[in-house]
């Protein structure tokens, strides 16, 4: 009796999806931005317009739309709390990474960072980020 408690709660643990995976597919895709706060001024409508940030496998692509993007890495954390996402970008010179936090609701994704590159904000109040990025997905 104990065991097959055991091997159904093993069973239940086994079987729950990795949540790395489930977000990562559900980010897969272009989305549109429609709000840019930074430090607590919002950007245009007109600075917004060309931009998106394209999702392909554990690559992304932000900037103007382009027919030849160049495509770099990112990566998530779906299991913490707030989730993580680091975007890294390659440059002649150097590497960066932009440590954010992210929430992804449907067809919604908000990415939130602080300006000094390595800092990762702590939460989604206002004071813990200094930019607030809201995007739609393209459909």
């Amino acid at each position: 009796m104990l065991f097959n408690g055991l091997f159904i709660v093993a069973s239940a643990i086994i079987s729950q999806p990795d949540p790395n995976t489930v977000d990562l597919e559900r980010l897969q895709g272009t989305w549109l931005p429609t709000e840019c706060i930074r430090r607590g001024k919002e950007l245009s409508e007109e600075r917004l317009k060309g931009t998106s940030l394209v999702f392909k496998n554990k690559t992304y692509h932000h900037g103007d739309v382009s027919p030849c993007p160049v495509f770099q890495e990112f990566g998530i954390s779906a299991s913490t709390n707030p989730k993580e996402i680091d975007f890294t970008a390659n440059s002649f010179f150097q590497r960066s990474i932009s440590r954010g936090i992210y929430e992804l609701n449907q067809d919604r994704l908000v990415l939130y960072f602080k300006l000094e590159v390595s800092w990762r904000p702590a939460s989604s109040r206002r004071d813990n980020y200094d930019i607030k990025w809201t995007f739609e997905r393209q459909k």
